[in-house]
């Protein structure tokens, strides 16, 4: 018995020693994320917040509630309507991106209300500046708002690669964070972001790219 209660101190003492250095370890890291993330969502404005970026060719920006899918075909998108309204957005060549697009009444020269970029792989769609790659931009909101948790995990994969891809889970910290997304029986992560002219927006997401709405959650 007295073994088996030193063990148990011994572990004790080890995890808190493995703990305590994590955190001096990790300190000046999250004394910046500290900073970064105190004042990252105020410095946003509305359209900031409407805005969605396709990472394709020239970096286009669209803004929901603004930009027509007939904006987007100038830009050289296809769109192909599909059976419940939505239309998939393809490349120059034809090839889909996995982007669904959603207007008022599923016409081309309305503005978009809602962008699903959720469930596809595909392409990255930017938001807010989140983009799911970890460890080449300067004041990354991927980076400084990845849940301390993962760190060490996080900062092994940098040291392999250089960088990471497809992380999005710092786009999940940040809407908990600020503004209390809660996560569904399906695992999606939803919150609702009261706009200063009055819409309501909102925004979903299951550790992936972003879904935004001005018209409600699917």
């Amino acid at each position: 018995m007295k073994k088996i209660l030193g063990f148990l101190t011994a572990l004790v003492l080890f995890v808190s020693c493995a703990a305590a250095w994590a955190e001096g370890e990790w300190a000046e890291e999250r004394k910046a994320a500290r900073e970064f993330t105190a004042g990252f969502t105020a410095a946003l404005t509305d359209r900031d917040m409407l805005t969605f970026v396709m990472l394709y060719g020239n970096e286009n920006s669209y803004v929901l509630g603004e930009t027509a899918l007939r904006d987007m075909e100038r830009d050289r998108w296809i769109l192909s309507e599909e059976y419940d309204g939505a239309f998939s957005l393809c490349d120059i060549n034809g090839e889909p991106t996995g982007v669904l697009l959603y207007t008022e009444h599923g016409t081309l020269d309305e503005p978009i209300v809602t962008m699903n970029a959720m469930f596809q792989e595909d392409m990255n769609v930017a938001y807010c500046g989140f983009d799911g790659i970890v460890g080449i931009h300067a004041n990354d909101p991927d980076e400084y708002w990845y849940p301390d948790p993962t760190g060490m995990e996080l900062a092994g994969l940098l040291e392999e690669t250089g960088e990471c891809i497809n992380l999005w889970n710092g786009l999940v910290n940040w809407l908990v964070t600020d503004f209390g997304a809660e996560e569904s029986e399906e695992g999606i992560y939803e919150a609702k972001i009261a706009l200063e002219d009055g819409r309501t927006l909102y925004v979903s997401s299951h550790d992936s790219q972003v879904w935004i709405s001005l018209k409600g959650f699917y």
